[in-house]
């Protein structure tokens, strides 16, 4: 028996509405004065902190546990329900793997049944806490390991390393940190799932 092409699927801002959630909370809890024009996922950089400060005020989003918060994405499960019968699918994402237990039940809870394994990519936790460094790579290596033959991001260095090792990278959703004049070879953009569910449609 054949098996499903992998379509691999990221999490945050392309299954959960999470960076408004961030912006909102960072700036009644800390006086951030951020927009969604200002995110980075290095977040550091975007409230203009040391690793230190960063930790702590990473820690206190950790303990309200924030990401619980976040609303799915429209039209996401349906356009996923779609695919399911003709692919596999996975969850990539960047989380940290110390709250992956309430990633996985959030996600059972808004996703029942749609995904054959939920993956932490380790980025985050790869940091090195004696100097501050950050690690910042692409999943692209993981997308090679895993065979991946779609993979939907809403962060272009990610679905360009999709193309890089065999796979198609569709970039989603119209955000500030992806707006693009011209888009790599092999890489697909789609503004929301109904977007996405229209490139499949001639593939189901």
């Amino acid at each position: 028996m054949t098996q499903k092409p992998l379509f691999v699927v990221d999490l945050d801002d392309v299954l959960a509405q999470s960076v408004q959630a961030f912006v909102d909370f960072s700036n009644q809890h800390f006086a951030a004065g951020i927009t969604m024009d200002d995110y980075n996922e290095d977040w550091s950089t975007m409230w203009g902190t040391d690793y230190e400060e960063t930790e702590r005020r990473a820690a206190i989003m950790r303990k309200h546990d924030i990401h619980q918060t976040y609303k799915p994405m429209p039209g996401a499960f349906e356009a996923l329900q779609a695919l399911r019968p003709k692919y596999r699918l996975v969850v990539l994402t960047s989380r940290r793997e110390s709250i992956k237990a309430s990633t996985t039940a959030w996600l059972e809870q808004y996703y029942p049944g749609i995904f054959d394994d939920i993956l932490f990519s380790g980025i985050w936790d790869r940091s090195d806490r004696s100097t501050g460094e950050l690690h910042l790579m692409t999943k692209g290596d993981q997308y090679k390991e895993l065979g991946a033959a779609y993979v939907i991001d809403d962060h272009l260095k990610h679905a360009a390393a999709a193309n890089t090792h065999g796979a198609v990278g569709i970039l989603f959703g119209a955000y500030p940190w992806n707006r693009h004049d011209s888009l790599p070879a092999g890489v697909v953009y789609c503004q929301g799932w109904p977007e996405v569910a229209e490139y499949f449609n001639g593939r189901i």
